[in-house]
């Protein structure tokens, strides 16, 4: 970062900048809207906030925003109070950490205070940011300073220290509210859009190339058209009525570069018919917009500066105009963002599908607003949660492909396996997939039928090549009005046996291990010990006895699965070949549903 006492010079756009390497770990805020005295602790990547309405969730963001000089304070921002009077001043505390052990030499010389007591392997530093009454109108006067940690009294306490312009250039928010649409954003300079493209980085020489074949194509229309002829007859009118214009001319396309941006648009292509973004839905503008605010980030931010500094994306309702496999499919893009994204949401779909340790549940009290973070101290307990936040049956109205699975081990390992030989989510080629286990063979037929009657969607079966796995199709008739057996084209089994054999078979054994001492239980004063700790794998043996290992699966199988298919999916591990034989009958029925489409 340049010296405080010298002007910032630009970097060039294509010259890597270095990175604050920052991360936001803490957020107190008090007397700010609806937030009387809250405190959220916050993910390195994405954390969502989820509630009822009015639960303070946008003040939430908004505070951050305030905190972090995004916007100006305005009178609406105290704390409004029972009595109807406000609150004297607004306090907003930012601690920040390392994002590896120390603060980088980009960070150091700027912070007058940072702690290296902490014990999770960072230095950390905090910045208070308070919020008065002005003698001169509606906003608020804002000061800043550094907090100091007390090692003692285990607390932040304020200086008078104020942090300089270039701290406060380490961090950078974005906020990006509901109502976005790219659509109205195409046109306006200062809009996510304008700012990627107000620079198209066209050297001297082609762009004299191409406004000169702009100019013969605009001529060549002009010449053509008369229409355009008549026209211009009648506008070279205005040089006898109205002294000092030479000529009148009519550019039916822009002819320079510098215009050509501002007529750039978005197209989809649907059926053969080119779709301008004007005319998309609002969940293609919506993606859009998000797509485009990733490029910003990537080429824009942080170049004046010369470090690219830390970014905090404040994003309201990420599911806005989406369907339920879209919504599942942006978390995607939203966990691509770089920096932090704090979000809030209404969605039960992408409650269902984010990690529980992300969510942060507001819930409104007597007191004002509170925050719970969600403890999960093991793989088995995030499991029993999900089950409580269960994707919605509706997803279905809007599935292309069912796949039905024996039980919820396979709904939700199956997807994290597919991925990386689908090359994309599933969720995002609108993949459903639903457990049948506990379903009889008069409810299957009925939801078969119920596939049929919304359209014919189609659908595979995934089982246990096992007694009980057949004994889940057994007399269920495909769309061919065959019976379901081993050869059937819709029928994909585990392999040799069940699920848990398909893992040991693709040589998941160091996944296994991993997960088995990871989560088990260590201590002999949890309740489980004496029942979970006897599964406890030795040291690593890719040559044990496999018998261990499936021990270890039978017992846990319900809450292992996906844990192990994500290890094993990080390792970059070759998949299953039942997975590959899966990946293909779906991209059979999807390539056969493009056909139709």
């Amino acid at each position: 970062m340049p010296n405080d006492n010298h002007p910032h010079e630009i970097t060039d756009s294509t010259t890597p900048l270095p990175e604050a390497e920052l991360l936001v770990k803490e957020v107190r805020i008090q007397n700010f809207r609806s937030l009387v005295d809250i405190t959220v602790p916050l993910e390195e990547t994405s954390t969502y906030l989820v509630g009822e309405n009015n639960t303070g969730k946008s003040s939430l963001l908004l505070a951050i925003d305030t905190a972090c000089g995004g916007r100006r304070s305005t009178v609406d921002d105290l704390l409004k109070k029972e009595d109807g009077t406000r609150a004297k001043e607004s306090v907003i505390d930012i601690i920040f950490h390392s994002k590896e052990d120390t603060f980088n030499e980009f960070v150091v010389p700027h912070l007058q205070f940072y702690d290296s007591s902490s014990t999770e392997n960072s230095e950390r530093s905090g910045i208070r940011t308070k919020l008065q009454e002005s003698n001169e109108g509606p906003a608020l006067v804002t000061t800043r300073s550094f907090l100091q940690w007390n090692q003692e009294e285990k607390k932040w306490n304020d200086t008078s220290i104020n942090p300089t312009r270039q701290v406060m250039e380490l961090f950078t928010t974005n906020y990006i509210k509901e109502a976005r649409d790219l659509a109205e954003d195409l046109n306006r300079k200062t809009s996510d859009w304008g700012r990627v493209l107000s620079n198209l980085d066209i050297n001297i020489e082609q762009t004299a190339h191409l406004e000169e074949q702009l100019f013969e194509i605009s001529k060549q229309i002009n010449e053509s058209s008369p229409t355009i002829k008549t026209m211009t007859n009648y506008l070279e009118k205005i040089t006898t009525y109205q002294s000092g214009i030479d000529s009148i001319n009519l550019e039916p396309i822009p002819t320079t570069i510098e215009e050509i941006v501002h007529s750039i648009d978005v197209t989809i292509t649907k059926n053969n018919r080119k779709l301008p973004m004007r005319y998309q839905g609002l969940g293609s503008r919506n993606l859009a917009y998000l797509i485009v605010y990733r490029s910003l980030l990537e080429l824009k931010i942080g170049f004046d500066q010369g470090i690219r500094p830390h970014v905090i994306t404040l994003l309201e309702e990420p599911e806005a105009h989406l369907h339920p496999q879209a919504q599942i499919s942006v978390r995607r893009l939203i966990e691509e963002l770089p920096g932090q994204t704090i979000m809030s949401t209404h969605s039960n779909v992408l409650i269902g599908e984010m990690h529980p340790s992300s969510i942060r549940v507001m819930r409104s009290t007597q007191k004002g607003p509170k925050t719970q973070t969600i403890d999960i101290d093991s793989a088995k307990k995030i499991a029993v949660f999900r089950r409580y936040v269960e994707r919605p049956l509706g997803e279905i109205f809007f599935a292309r492909l069912v796949v039905f699975v024996e039980g919820t081990a396979e709904r939700i390992s199956l997807p994290v396996l597919l991925e990386p030989v689908l090359g994309s989510n599933p969720s995002g080629k609108g993949i459903t997939f639903i457990a049948i286990k506990d379903t009889n063979n008069e409810q299957l037929e009925n939801a078969v039928s119920a596939l049929e009657t919304l359209g014919d969607i189609p659908w595979l079966v995934f089982v246990d090549n096992d007694r009980d796995g057949w004994k889940v199709i057994e007399g269920l008739k495909g769309r061919d009005n065959k019976h379901l057996d081993e050869n059937h084209y819709q029928v994909i089994s585990s392999g040799k046996k069940q699920l848990e054999q398909m893992f040991i078979d693709a040589g998941f054994h160091q996944e296994i291990h991993y997960v088995a001492n990871t989560y088990l239980p260590r201590d002999d004063r949890d309740p489980k010990y004496i029942e979970y700790g006897k599964l406890r794998l030795k040291d690593f043996n890719k040559e044990a006895d496999n018998a261990e290992y499936l021990k270890f699966l039978s017992k846990n199988k319900g809450w292992v699965g996906e844990l192990i298919a994500k290890e094993a999916v990080k390792n970059h591990q070759a998949m299953p070949e039942p997975i590959h034989k899966l990946a293909d009958a779906i991209n059979r029925e999807l390539n056969l549903i493009a056909e139709d489409l």
